[in-house]
């Protein structure tokens, strides 16, 4: 992924408008348009806001790295992650997207937190029809 798509990634992640982005980087959102469609590139003093506002390390801007927070930050949010999930959610069916949704919630009503560990990956199973999600 090239400096635009991830620009355009970030932003997608973070839900937030080229003009809200913009403003915060107090820039034109034609600049914004720019950066993100390959057109410009932004300067190294643009570049350090762009990574300080989503909280990225600006290798993983430029591609050099696939990892997202810096070494000396691990509690930094992981963008790459986030990334990684954003991009495979774009193709799911809208069943999918429900039963998503469901989980998530889920997570969140019983606070629950997941912690990545180089464990076995779960075994897919479908979820019987006492389990599905209900709208």
């Amino acid at each position: 992924m090239n400096l635009s798509e991830r620009l355009a990634t970030l932003r997608q992640i973070k839900d937030i408008g080229q003009k809200v982005l913009a403003s915060h980087l107090k820039v034109s959102i034609g600049t914004i348009s720019n950066y993100e469609n390959g057109v410009h590139q932004p300067d190294l003093d643009t570049l350090c806001r762009f990574a300080e506002y989503y909280d990225v390390t600006i290798d993983y801007l430029l591609g050099r790295t696939a990892h997202s927070a810096s070494p000396l930050n691990p509690q930094e949010c992981n963008m790459e992650l986030r990334e990684k999930i954003f991009l495979e959610t774009a193709n799911l069916s809208p069943e999918s997207l429900h039963t998503l949704e469901w989980f998530t919630r889920l997570l969140a009503d019983y606070e629950i937190t997941v912690k990545s560990a180089n464990t076995t990956p779960c075994v897919k199973q479908p979820l019987s029809q006492t389990q599905q999600p209900t709208e």
